[in-house]
């Protein structure tokens, strides 16, 4: 297997929906045999579980260790089997190309340790207190969309 797509969560189910919509086999263009979906759920009165046993049985559930989001992918990564770490957030809506695009960079002939993908905003903003990082030329990592060699 070549990615493992680690998303952490918490108590977010409507937006993890979404983000894993966009990572199901018949929306993303790498076929599902080269990535797994683990979600790493952090969430203290509720959890994704159910949700995702239900609706999402080809993503790994896991319970997250009730930190903040980066110490819930460094606990989705222990579960990983993949090559290749890929990290994204549940707010976070991928590409139907975007694992298709690492793979590309991957075959260019250089040797990375990272890559890092485009962020962008897909609308406009709805109020001023509303935020989104944007990346729109790298040099950011963001960990919204990051590829890391494990």
């Amino acid at each position: 297997m070549l990615f493992s797509v680690i998303i952490p969560t918490y108590h977010r189910n409507d937006l993890l929906a979404k983000c894993l919509d966009c990572l199901a086999s018949n929306v993303q263009t790498l076929i599902s045999d080269d990535h797994e979906v683990i979600v790493t759920d952090y969430g203290s009165l509720t959890t994704a579980e159910e949700m995702i046993n239900h609706h999402y049985s080809w993503v790994k559930w896991v319970a997250g260790s009730h930190n903040d989001p980066a110490a819930n992918r460094n606990n989705g990564a222990r579960y990983a089997q993949g090559e290749w770490l890929v990290f994204t957030d549940d707010d976070c809506l991928p590409d139907p190309q975007w694992l298709e695009a690492y793979t590309k960079n991957m075959t260019n002939g250089m040797n990375y340790l990272v890559l890092e993908g485009r962020t962008y905003v897909d609308r406009p903003r709805k109020s001023l207190a509303e935020t989104s990082p944007v990346n729109e030329t790298g040099g950011y990592l963001w960990s919204c969309n990051t590829k890391v060699a494990f």
